[in-house]
């Protein structure tokens, strides 16, 4: 399957890249992805944005822990060979997705778009957004109310 403009690291966190399968990617993103490599084991380094990831080209086996690659936008073929078994990545994605049956709107949106995480808390993405967001609606507010504020101690100083 092609996924157009997104992150090795975006499909494996959705479950689109699981262990068994053979990732290519459209342009060198280092790390040799863009040859096509085996996924042979899959585990979690840092957060959401790095994982260690055990592949193999078919003649040699390496460690892929590079948030560069994992992170860089291009698109990306998957064939799927992987098995249906229950690793820990896909039972922790089956809950994640049983938890998103029983959650209500706008909370399950939030969740889908990354903007809050399984504890209803801001992502560090959520609260840029939520924070750009909230700026916009309410500037001119803020701006009465606390820049011109600032501005006149400033002035008194």
């Amino acid at each position: 399957m092609l996924y157009k403009d997104t992150t090795i690291a975006a499909l494996i966190k959705s479950g689109d890249i699981k262990v068994g399968d053979t990732v290519q990617t459209s342009q060198d993103v280092s790390c040799s992805w863009h040859l096509g490599n085996k996924i042979l084991e899959i585990g979690v380094l840092s957060g959401d944005s790095t994982y260690k990831i055990h592949l193999t080209n078919g003649t040699k086996e390496t460690d892929c822990n590079c948030t560069p690659a994992q992170l860089a936008h291009c698109d990306i073929t998957v064939n799927g060979n992987s098995s249906k078994s229950l690793t820990p990545n896909r039972m922790a994605d089956l809950k994640e997705k049983f938890a998103l049956i029983f959650t209500s709107e706008p909370k399950k949106s939030f969740r889908k778009a990354g903007i809050t995480d399984g504890d209803n808390l801001l992502t560090d993405d959520g609260k840029s957004v939520f924070l750009a967001w909230l700026l916009d609606k309410l500037g001119d507010d803020f701006k009465k109310e606390v820049c011109e504020e600032l501005l006149k101690k400033e002035e008194k100083e």
